[in-house]
């Protein structure tokens, strides 16, 4: 967004007058000793130190209160690392060896082992939740919108959460920043910045899926073990997860469960193949995967976010958009039992903008709390920023040929699709393929029956 070079010096001189001596700003690379490539969503974090996850690249920025200061840095199957920082004139090099997984002995297991061990996850998530009442949290998310491997357009905001069992999701935006509004144009800027696939209900793309987690998950997912290993002594399972039936919204992937505390540590899912959206997506063909960090005693919060996929958008009965999509974002600041005010819960709006804190700035004009833009993002961002994209310059309509090409699509897996017309606010659609034979869905502008 193009703001006032009056503006830009105000914020300037406001910057000069907090002294940077009060914070100092940590960056660096964190990357597999043994090979050295990049570690995408590593973890790096401290006491008194905002945590940060590296980008795509390895690279991380955050910001601590002093130094010297310890870093804890770790990642899923690798050892964990302390680092001792006295300085800050150099990036960090970080190297993180790989674990030796211990692999217990070969046991041939039915579903029953996977669905006892899912029993006692989602009872244990179950009285966590029910214990907690309200929370809030900071956090930030990012949409990279692209087309044929080149990037459209960038959105970035920070903001604030609130929650509370009665009320659900508020988030106020306090910062923002982005070479335009194609997201909200298309739309894809959903009801919830990014959700949180612990909970019972997932919203994607305006639909609410049943969570693997859920109460009723048992009946509606089928949960089978990937693997088992042992991680610096704590025992891990990875379980697949996917849909019992065709009739319900559900997600298909992977989960990793730390069967000690019967936490959900990781999840790889997204959006089963079945699943309807509402108009005017016609199809959401999104993977996410997320991380899950101890707050407190016994909570167990989303700490980061990663989604990429293709979505396509109908605009008439003729036309269509399809759009290379990706999301990250980052939660931090957990603040357990703490709800927020209740005016932002006596209205039904559910994301709002703090208009004089996005005026101010002051996060993004200092670079604090943001995860760092690749090398290939911040090309785009100075590019599209001076000649941000039309949506028909960034995504042009694509035409379908003729009645039967609207309605009938091919499979993924060599069969076809027939999406029915709404008819009284339902849409039917069938399909048949080698794989799964012949199903058929229904879905609605609310959850699918």
């Amino acid at each position: 967004m193009r703001r006032p070079l009056a503006r830009l010096a105000l914020m300037l001189l406001l910057a000069a007058a907090h002294p940077a001596a009060a914070q100092v700003i940590l960056q660096g690379l964190v990357r597999d000793a043994a090979t050295g490539l990049p570690l995408a969503r590593a973890y790096v974090g401290g006491e008194g130190v905002v945590a940060a996850v590296t980008n795509a690249e390895g690279r991380f920025v955050l910001q601590a209160p002093r130094l010297p200061v310890t870093l804890q840095v770790r990642y899923l199957g690798y050892r964990q690392a302390a680092v001792e920082v006295r300085a800050a004139d150099q990036p960090l090099d970080i190297a993180l060896a790989p674990a030796v997984l211990e692999l217990g002995e070969i046991v041939v297991e039915g579903d029953e082992v996977a669905e006892g061990l899912m029993r006692k996850v989602i009872a244990a998530q179950q009285r966590r939740r029910a214990g907690l009442g309200a929370y809030t949290a900071r956090g930030y998310a990012r949409i990279r919108l692209e087309r044929d491997g080149a990037i459209q357009s960038i959105a970035e905001s920070a903001y604030d959460v609130y929650w509370r069992r009665a009320g659900g999701y508020r988030e106020v935006i306090r910062s923002e920043r982005a070479t335009s509004d194609l997201h909200r144009a298309l739309p894809l800027n959903t009801a919830r910045i990014a959700p949180d696939f612990t909970d019972d209900v997932v919203e994607i793309g305006g639909l609410e899926l049943i969570g693997p987690t859920h109460p009723d998950a048992l009946d509606r997912y089928h949960f089978s073990i990937a693997s088992r290993r042992v991680l610096e002594g704590r025992r891990l399972y990875e379980l697949f997860v996917s849909p019992a039936d065709a009739l319900h919204p559900t997600l298909i992937g992977s989960i990793t469960v730390l069967d000690s505390v019967y936490a959900v540590l990781y999840t790889d899912l997204r959006p089963a193949r079945h699943v309807v959206f509402p108009p005017p997506i016609e199809a959401w063909r999104v993977g996410y995967a997320q991380s899950f960090e101890p707050v407190g005693d016994s909570l167990w919060m989303p700490f980061d976010l990663e989604a990429e996929g293709a979505v396509t958008l109908t605009a008439d009965a003729r036309r269509v958009r399809t759009v290379s999509y990706a999301q990250l974002a980052r939660f931090w600041d957990y603040a357990p039992r703490r709800g927020g005010p209740d005016s932002l819960f006596r209205s039904p709006l559910r994301i709002r903008t703090d208009s004089a804190a996005v005026w101010a700035d002051e996060l993004f004009l200092r670079g604090r709390y943001v995860l760092p833009l690749t090398a290939r993002e911040a090309q785009a961002h100075a590019l599209l920023s001076g000649a941000p994209r039309t949506l028909d310059e960034a995504f042009p309509l694509a035409e379908r040929a003729g009645f039967w090409a609207r309605l009938v699509r091919p499979d993924a897996l060599g069969g076809w699709r027939l999406g029915w017309p709404t008819l009284y606010g339902y849409t039917f659609r069938f399909r048949a393929n080698r794989v799964d034979g012949f199903l058929a869905s229904i879905g609605s502008a609310g959850a699918l029956t």
